[in-house]
Order: structure tokens, then sequence, then C-alpha cells
């Protein structure tokens, strides 16, 4: 197979943990389903208003491409602004989250990391 196209609504949708809880809003879009991928995951990440990601860290370097809303990307406790058409690119192994400084609206970004993700699976 050389392509592979998942269709709208395909994929599975889930929560994020952050100071929102189950309010936090994550959609694959590159994973086990649909998507036959070893090196990549991708998926989209709605922040409501006021709300922000949990820190965590992970071995693969990663890439924001922020769709709608701003806010802040907080990496190893430094704090950037970001808003609808910005990239972030984040190293391997630092600890980072993604926050929404809107009280109105969300904050969606897509976000890309290289990954083996037979290895995530335990």
């Amino acid at each position: 197979m050389n392509f592979a196209v998942s269709k709208a609504g395909s994929v599975k949708a889930g929560v994020v943990p952050g100071d929102g809880g189950p309010t936090n809003k994550t959609r694959i879009v590159c994973a086990e389903e649909g998507i036959p991928t070893n090196t990549l995951f991708a998926g989209i990440l709605e922040l409501p208003p006021g709300v922000h990601g949990a820190v965590h860290n992970h071995h693969m370097e990663e890439v924001y491409y922020i769709l709608s809303g701003s806010g802040w990307v907080e990496c190893e406790g430094e704090r950037k602004e970001i808003a609808q058409g910005d990239t972030v690119w984040l190293s391997p192994d630092v600890k980072h989250r993604a926050m929404n400084r809107s009280s109105s609206e969300p904050l969606k970004l897509l976000y890309v990391c290289g990954v083996n993700y037979d290895s995530l699976k335990t």
C-alpha cells in the first residue's frame, strides 16, 4: 500500500489530562486505526477556554500547528504565545504543555510526532 485515507469521523476521539479533565478533547488522526504508519503519530487537540493540558514529555520530536484560537506553549518553564497559523517545534524529552488563554474560544491544534507506535502498546 502506498497511501491511505481515513475519512472524517472514522477515527476515535478521547480525552487528555489537564485542568479541564474530561473537557479537553483529542482526536487521533494518524494511529493504528485506518492509517498504517509505524513512525508517525498525529492528532487534533482542543482545549476549552482557560484550560491547559498536563505537563508531559516524550522521547520524540513534536510539531504543533495552531488551527484556531490563541494561548501559550510552555516548555521547560518558558512560555511563548501562540495563535492561529503558528507552528511550534518541541525537541525530544522536554517537559511541555499547551494552554488556552481565551475566556471564550477553544484552542485547537494539530500535533504530529515521530514514534514507533508499536512501542507504545503495553
